[in-house]
């Protein structure tokens, strides 16, 4: 299986708005990519996850027992991100101060110990 993340977000989306359209405008696709998407997406998982009609979406039996697992990774990859984000700024936080020997040796010791 080689799905990926934007067919997930695309499953979660279409289950929750039930709609085609919608999900598409949400995550800015069209409607035709969408469907792309998912199609490609049930078939990788050899199964299909929403029943289509020209005027609704529902999910098959499989797509409720697929769509929790779904949500759970896109959360898990959503924390993932912002915890590496995080991990990203606190490491990137350096000060560079120019001073003379004078300040240097004498003010900015005392201004780092109190910072």
């Amino acid at each position: 299986m080689n799905f990926s993340i934007r067919q997930l977000r695309a499953s979660a989306a279409t289950a929750r708005l039930r709609s085609f359209t919608r999900a598409a405008e949400q995550l800015h696709v069209t409607q035709p990519g969408l469907s792309a998407m998912l199609r490609e997406l049930e078939a990788q998982l050899d199964c299909k996850l929403f029943e289509r009609t020209t005027r609704s979406v529902a999910l098959t039996a499989q797509g409720e027992e697929f769509l929790p697992t779904a949500i759970r990774v896109l959360k898990h990859l959503e924390e993932a991100a912002v915890s590496l984000g995080q991990i990203t700024s606190t490491q990137r936080r350096r000060l560079s101060v120019g001073a003379t020997p004078l300040i240097a040796s004498s003010i900015v010791p005392e201004a780092c110990a109190a910072f």
